[in-house]
């Protein structure tokens, strides 16, 4: 409040909770929250879209303030960040291609079958312990995308047999993309605001939410994206303020003799510095190319996570407002070690 600025990671690739409108804007349900959230705080709401993979490392970097982007609540996530109360509690789904037959309502359902899932999501994780450990599908069969669009154009070819998401998208992807919905339920979701380890913003965020749940404004934003009426103090479906469960506490075990203590894993993470040429402005003024132009495209990049980059790093095209944002490119290794806090030069053809 101080800085008069609130900055959001998001990964806007995932409708109806946050993607890029027709007008090239982010837009959805939690984009709109958050944006909700800093008017009843008073600041203004910047947001930076990531691949989902990498959100929370960006949480826990500091290179945004909290994120939002259909985030499940997991034990896992809960070592590494902080959660708000429980904004929504949904169903997960399966999506197939029309001639699929099947119906699942279980693990067992797809055994054999080729998986998509987004990676990082808690859709893998669940397909990793209940399908690929389990011994109902090779570690072959289940493939994470980063892009939720290239999963489903890969499930429309017939290179996917199924895939797990929320039931929201799902529900858009069946009306939406000639795909249908063959089973729910397998992995509820309980979504929250994450924030850094001890951050004093969990509180003001918890209090911001439910003054937006006493006015109406989440009622009218969840009517608005996601076709519901929250239903306060419920413990599954529609879009509702709770508190987080609180951890089971464990019986207490003997004593055991001290083990020295894990090393954290290290982060990787880049930060754009800047455009080395065609410079957009921010896309305020983009440079005017012809259809069919070849041409080159160079940013500076910092190596702005804890883990060295190896020479086999590369630029790689993750997703964008639109299919053809790829424009051609193809990933380029940076060839060479890259230590944090370094820079590098790259140019993409």
């Amino acid at each position: 409040q101080q800085a008069g600025k609130l900055v959001i990671g998001t990964s806007a690739d995932y409708p109806p909770f946050e993607f890029y409108n027709s007008n090239y804007a982010l837009d959805g349900f939690d984009v709109a929250l958050a944006k909700a959230l800093g008017e009843q705080l008073g600041v203004e709401v910047e947001f930076n879209d990531y691949a989902f993979d990498g959100l929370l490392d960006q949480v826990r970097l500091g290179n945004v303030d909290a994120a939002i982007g259909a985030i499940s609540v997991t034990a896992e996530r809960r070592e590494v960040v902080d959660f708000t109360n429980l904004y929504y509690i949904g169903s997960s789904a399966v999506v197939a291609r029309p001639s699929f037959t099947q119906t699942v309502t279980s693990a067992a359902d797809m055994t054999g079958l080729i998986v998509g899932v987004q990676l990082g999501t808690t859709y893998q994780a669940w397909a990793q312990q209940n399908l690929v450990d389990t011994g109902y599908i090779p570690q072959d069969n289940l493939v994470p995308y980063r892009s939720v669009r290239d999963m489903f154009t890969d499930l429309r070819t017939g290179k996917l047999d199924v895939s797990l998401m929320g039931k929201l998208t799902a529900d858009l992807a069946v009306s939406g993309r000639g795909l249908k919905l063959v089973g729910e339920g397998l992995s509820p979701q309980q979504l929250a605001i994450a924030v850094p380890k001890g951050s004093s913003l969990v509180e003001q965020l918890n209090e911001a939410l439910l003054a937006l749940e006493a006015d109406g404004r989440f009622a009218e934003l969840s009517k608005l994206y996601l076709s519901e009426t929250p239903l306060p103090n419920v413990t599954t479906g529609g879009a509702v303020v709770s508190e987080l469960p609180t951890a089971v506490a464990t019986p207490q075990q003997p004593a055991a003799t001290p083990q020295p203590t894990a090393t954290p894993a290290c982060i990787d993470s880049a930060k754009w510095i800047s455009d080395l040429n065609l410079d957009d402005k921010n896309m305020t003024s983009p440079p005017i190319l012809i259809p069919g132009q070849d041409f080159s495209k160079g940013w500076r990049l910092q190596n702005d996570g804890t883990c060295p980059w190896s020479a086999d790093f590369a630029l790689t095209y993750a997703n964008g407002n639109r299919i053809e944002s790829a424009m051609g490119g193809s990933s380029v290794k940076i060839g060479k070690a890259v230590q944090p806090g370094e820079q590098i030069d790259i140019n993409v053809n």
